[in-house]
């Protein structure tokens, strides 16, 4: 009986550890700017990142800095939601770091989106520069909660620079790893994803 017991509560605390150990965002604060890092968002990132928000402040937080390469389509959106919801801007330094696949669902998210140097990129597929965008590979029903998404968070048009290779009716979770579409400034406004181009014009919430 104690046996079974203790099995359960190693059991118990593997799971409540999981999430922690997938986890691989890095989150830092300078008063009222945070950075989130993230090579890959895991299904940990989420919870990382909830808490985080969720931390006692003495000035809230306005603005994330953005640097991934994508992931986990779910996760992703779930991120995107809090962010969204915690009512902070988003911003992506084309200088400095990276913001591709999913990442342009956390950038989306933001009520006011900063695009910092979009201005000098152009549109292209092989330009590895600039915010890239493409499908999930999780099919259709995974791609109508991103756009609902897009919808709710008043960025519809982040489904234009989304399917810009890959039409909509063409998703299929059999295509694998995609080529990304990576969208010059210019592109970016036009879509409504990018509200500026240029550094917040508060000097307190730039990088």
């Amino acid at each position: 009986m104690m046996k079974c017991l203790r099995l359960a509560a190693i059991a118990l605390l593997g799971w409540s550890i999981a999430p922690a150990a997938w986890a691989d965002v890095q989150l830092t604060e300078r008063g009222p700017v945070a950075y989130l890092r993230s090579h890959r968002i895991l299904p940990g990132d989420a919870m990382a990142l909830s808490e985080f928000l969720s931390r006692p402040r003495a000035e809230p937080l306005r603005i994330i800095y953005l640097d991934s390469r994508g992931g986990n389509t779910m996760v992703a959106l779930r991120m995107a939601e809090m962010i969204h919801g915690q009512g902070l801007d988003t911003a992506f330094h084309v200088g400095r770091a990276h913001c591709a696949s999913e990442c342009t669902t956390l950038f989306a998210g933001g009520i006011h989106r900063y695009y910092i140097g979009g201005a000098h990129v152009r549109d292209g597929i092989g330009t590895r520069y600039g915010l890239g965008f493409h499908p999930s590979s999780g099919g259709q029903p995974l791609e109508d909660r991103v756009n609902a998404f897009y919808e709710e968070a008043g960025v519809p048009g982040a489904a234009q620079l989304r399917y810009r290779l890959y039409p909509r009716e063409t998703v299929n979770p059999a295509l694998g790893r995609r080529d990304m579409f990576f969208a010059s400034g210019r592109a970016a406004t036009e879509a409504g994803v990018a509200t500026s181009l240029s550094e917040p014009p508060d000097p307190r919430l730039r990088d």
